[in-house]
């Protein structure tokens, strides 16, 4: 499937808005804060695909709600995905110089520093979680749909770093912790946000297990050849290119048959769509 040029612009648009958004709610928020905090926090959340909060946003629409409805729920998904990459890079764990061509928040303003920005990413999470959960039962359940999959995300980092991986049961299992977990829980609380029934909530589940698994295969396909001159393990590098694309495309059929159980199909088809067809 292609996205239509009017698709990509209502995507390019989101991702433009929200940015700017998020990064004026921060700002304001962290008026009385230390300059040089305020400004690695910023930095930290400056660029990015905005894959989750886009997630959040698309499945919210296909129960009617409206930007407003989700806007501090995509803050605190999209603040968590930030402090999982500020840790992520540091050199206990990734050791990376650059994300995004740019100097990571580490190696821009400290390693100490880059640890306690990211906790501070992570308690503003929290705190606008909070702020939205207080909205109703709705909203509370949303922001606890994030909150689970974030403590599987550690996990799954965990695992990534205890164990030596070397089969595609065990591979799949990091990968369902680590990338899945937070990519289906904004597409369920988009839904759940918006009173979406115990049915649709299921379909939904099924969705967001296909796609987060198709999205990190994709960046897996992206680094195939310094994957493997590095030795990491992936699952291209595990089952070869033909055997990954073959079960790739069992996971496309899985995601778009949990959509037939869905009355409104055409925002999360854009997502799917989005994601299977993406070059970043």
């Amino acid at each position: 499937m292609i996205l239509s040029a009017k698709t990509n612009m209502e995507i390019s648009s989101f991702v433009t808005n929200f940015r700017e958004d998020l990064i004026s709610y921060l700002s304001n928020k962290l008026k009385d804060f230390d300059p040089i905090l305020k400004d690695g926090v910023i930095y930290a959340v400056s660029k990015g695909k905005r894959i989750r909060p886009l997630a959040v946003y698309l499945s919210a629409k296909t129960f009617g709600g409206r930007y407003e409805d989700i806007r501090l729920l995509a803050f605190v998904v999209e603040l968590i995905h930030s402090y999982s990459l500020v840790h992520d890079d540091l050199p206990a764990m990734d050791n990376d110089d650059y994300r995004r061509g740019e100097l990571t928040v580490h190696k821009k303003y400290g390693h100490a520093q880059g640890i306690l920005i990211g906790d501070l990413l992570l308690s503003l999470a929290g705190d606008i979680a909070l702020e939205y959960a207080l909205l109703g039962k709705n909203q509370n359940l949303a922001v606890k749909e994030i909150f689970k999959a974030s403590e599987q995300m550690v996990e799954g980092q965990f695992l990534e770093f205890s164990a030596e991986i070397n089969e595609k049961t065990a591979l799949l299992k990091v990968y369902q912790k680590k990338t899945t977990a937070l990519i289906k829980s904004a597409l369920l609380s988009g839904g759940v946000s918006q009173g979406c029934s115990e049915v649709e909530k299921e379909a939904i589940s099924i969705f967001g297990d296909a796609v987060g698994t198709l999205f990190q295969i994709t960046d897996d396909f992206f680094d195939l050849e310094q994957d493997m001159e590095r030795g990491i393990k992936t699952l291209p590098v595990i089952l070869g290119k033909e055997n990954t694309q073959i079960y790739m495309e069992k996971l496309k059929s899985q995601a778009l048959s949990s959509m037939e159980l869905l009355k409104e199909k055409h925002f999360l088809t854009q997502y799917f769509n989005l994601l299977i067809n993406r070059t970043f």
